[in-house]
């Protein structure tokens, strides 16, 4: 036995003690495909995991003994899950017995459902089928539902701010008209091409209501952003600001920028005969992590963007994790997955987007020159969170 395959087994038998959790799943080698599909489907529209077979619940390792195992198994994982998948298999011999590993890894072609067109998702250490709400995360993720055109019940085009309207049409939009030269219908039309207006209804959208809303917050309490100033490092000490920040999209990112460079005090050092400023975070560095956080949230969640300022560094949450097959590493190297293209687009159009996909990079350079910690890129449960460490 190779130094290799012993460290597997001692890491195998570490696992099973841990006993079942989010990302290990105990299989009997009795199994039904089904039964094992929906296993495997649960761990692909998670974060991965992996299905011990030839282990009962209780951690007991009663083997595998099937001279086809590895076959069968590919053949469920090809035939069972949808889209298909080839997981990653070992065998191994654990006191006396055969054991087979299977790594599935978090799924790139989300949602995945089984042949009976089931969707499942992990809960804990068991796994069960997605709610409505769930499942509408998975398909949003994968691009191929924008939560972004929902329709707002209740609303109509009374709840967006009118002026707002006819400025960015007049000098934001490509076509450059005049809202107020059109006929009720060809301006209801034109609401409806651009995904502002639903189509059916006359409702608002959210996107619509994100960037031309009047009270945003009325009808999408997780569109407004909360601002904090801690006197210290920690969330427990004492605040020295807070401001809940209301409104569309582009005045919530300019008021973000306007009290964030009010509570950043400016240092200064002599250079020659002049007197210079310390630039503590870039203002491009600055509009960067705020556009990407509200751009790019999940909006189906309903928590709020948070931008807490501490004594040695600032850092914005924001809700959902990285959108389908994006990973921080991918950022890092210019990938480019909108979650909300839609919003995306409006947010180009106000000049808050630049050169796609290049903002990270962008952001670890600046911040490099600064010569401080490197920013912190992290997904933690629901949420991605950016840390940007002072001098």
């Amino acid at each position: 036995m190779t130094s290799n395959e012993e460290k597997l087994m001692i890491d195998l038998n570490d696992l099973i003690a841990a006993g079942e959790s989010s990302y290990l799943e105990f299989k009997s080698e009795q199994v039904k495909p089904d039964d094992l599909a929906k296993e495997i489907v649960a761990f692909l529209n998670f974060q991965g995991g992996k299905i011990l077979l030839g282990v009962e619940d209780d951690g007991d390792i009663s083997g595998v003994w099937r001279p086809d195992i590895e076959e069968w198994v590919i053949n469920i994982c090809r035939n069972n899950v949808v889209p298909q998948i080839i997981p990653g298999y070992q065998k191994l011999s654990l006191e006396g017995k055969n054991v087979v590993v299977l790594d599935i890894p978090a799924g790139l072609a989300k949602p995945y459902h089984t042949q009976k067109g089931d969707y499942y998702i992990r809960a804990g250490s068991t796994a069960r089928k997605a709610s409505r709400e769930e499942l509408s995360r998975l398909f949003q993720d994968s691009g191929m539902v924008h939560y972004e055109t929902a329709p707002i019940p209740n609303t109509s085009l009374k709840d967006l701010n009118w002026q707002r309207l006819l400025d960015y049409f007049l000098n934001l939009h490509p076509a450059h008209l005049n809202l107020d030269d059109e006929d009720e219908t060809s301006c209801n039309r034109m609401l409806q091409n651009l995904d502002i207006l639903s189509q059916a209804g006359g409702l608002t959208t959210i996107v619509g209501m994100l960037i031309f809303g009047l009270q945003p917050e009325r009808y999408l309490p997780q569109s407004e952003a909360l601002f904090a100033h801690f006197k210290e490092n920690e969330i427990g000490d004492a605040l020295l600001d807070r401001k809940n920040l209301t409104g569309p999209l582009p005045q919530i990112i300019e008021d973000a920028l306007r009290v964030l460079n009010l509570n950043l005090q400016k240092a200064s050092k002599i250079e020659g005969a002049k007197r210079v400023e310390q630039v503590i975070f870039p203002d491009k560095v600055l509009r960067e992590v705020m556009v990407n956080a509200l751009m790019h949230r999940r909006w189906g969640l309903m928590g709020n963007v948070r931008i807490f300022l501490f004594e040695d560094r600032l850092q914005i949450s924001s809700p959902g994790r990285l959108p389908n097959g994006v990973t921080v590493e991918k950022m890092k190297e210019s990938t480019h997955v909108p979650r909300n293209p839609i919003l995306m687009k409006f947010l180009q159009d106000y000049q808050f987007v630049e050169k796609l996909g290049r903002g990270i990079p962008m952001v670890l350079r600046e911040m490099r020159k600064l010569a401080v910690r490197e920013p912190d890129l992290v997904e933690s449960g629901e949420e991605f969170i950016v840390t940007l460490y002072r001098d």
